[in-house]
């Protein structure tokens, strides 16, 4: 019912490109959202702040000229006079517009500006009679153009979008003050106001925190189900490591600690995400957490992201753990084959 086929303009040409970003419905193309967004706001120089992207109109004041970098890269560059000065204006890959920058030309640029050395370097150019104050959806649609894809959007939408029902309960919508799907749909393609932008990031964040939500509550009520090796670890080993550590648990270290410990007792498969600060103590909660199930005769691997953090880690618990009869080793793909031997012998 929703085939691309049945959207004016698509042709299996562009089905094809359409296929090679995973867009095979016309409710994809409503759902891709874009990735970013390009903000044209036209500015005067004194307002222009120093290092970050502005939109300036100028006038054309040298020849452009084009110098060829590499294969499929160029520079084009010209003198721009920005009210009254004159800036050497740099855009790469855009060769093509040298025979349209005359001198005299009125244009608009964006980019990053640089008042020291009188340089402009730019991202989009536009003819002054061209330009307008907007805000431009970027997709990066391999293949097609962001005007081409807005273009189908809209299309999509006229056809299809009241076919979409909104996934969040509009006791949610009202109560956080969110815009509806149908009311996204309509801002997030083609928004006109800083304050669109707003409502479109609040509804998308918003909406992904809750279905993440719902995701661990569903993770965890399956968990339930699961039933897990009963651990009969050794409470008086556990309260004996924490009073020999040189500093008192906070009271957010003792109820995190608390509340893993009874999962480990526990009948039932744990599922439980440790979050903190740098320095809020998540090492030694892990530490008392490891110790738990050691002393229940179980094994425990703890895995790091980083060879540098794993190894910071393995030096941390041979220090925490060296008074116990427990085996420590390090384990990582760089190790040769008899070390790996050794570590699990």
């Amino acid at each position: 019912m929703s085939d691309l086929l049945s959207i004016k303009g698509i042709g299996p040409k562009l089905k094809t490109k359409l296929n090679r970003n995973d867009i095979y419905d016309c409710f994809d193309i409503i759902n891709r959202f874009p990735s970013r967004y390009e903000v044209y706001r036209l500015t005067t120089l004194k307002d222009a702040p120093e290092g970050s992207r502005v939109t300036l109109e100028g006038k054309v004041a040298s020849s452009a000229v084009v110098n060829y970098i590499r294969k499929n890269f160029n520079r084009l560059s010209f003198d721009l006079m920005i009210e009254d000065r004159n800036f050497k204006v740099a855009i790469f890959n855009r060769d093509y517009l040298r025979n349209v920058l005359t001198v005299g030309e009125d244009i608009v640029v964006t980019g990053n500006i640089d008042r020291i050395k009188n340089t402009f370097t730019a991202t989009t150019l536009k003819l002054k009679k061209n330009f307008k104050n907007e805000i431009e959806p970027i997709y990066n649609i391999d293949g097609v153009g962001d005007a081409q894809f807005q273009k189908l959007v809209q299309l999509s939408l006229k056809e299809y979008g009241h076919l979409i029902k909104d996934d969040l309960p509009m006791s949610l919508i009202k109560k956080y003050r969110l815009i509806t799907y149908s009311e996204l749909l309509n801002i997030v393609h083609s928004p006109v106001s800083s304050k669109d932008l707003i409502k479109i990031e609040r509804r998308i964040k918003y909406e992904e925190l809750f279905k993440f939500q719902m995701k661990m509550q569903y993770l965890k009520l399956k968990n339930k189900s699961k039933k897990s090796l009963i651990k009969k670890y050794d409470i008086n080993l556990v309260k004996e490591f924490i009073k020999s550590l040189p500093f008192v648990l906070t009271s957010d270290q003792k109820k995190a600690t608390n509340e893993i410990i009874k999962d480990i007792k526990s009948p039932y498969v744990m599922n439980r995400l440790l979050e903190g600060d740098t320095g809020s103590g998540k090492t030694v909660v892990s530490a008392i957490s490891i110790l738990t199930v050691l002393s229940a005769g179980f094994q425990v691997a703890m895995m790091a992201p980083t060879e540098i953090l794993a190894k910071q880690h393995y030096e941390t618990f041979k220090e925490y753990f060296k008074n116990y009869d427990y085996k420590i080793v390090y384990l990582s793909g760089k190790l040769t084959s008899k070390e790996r031997f050794d570590c699990l012998k």
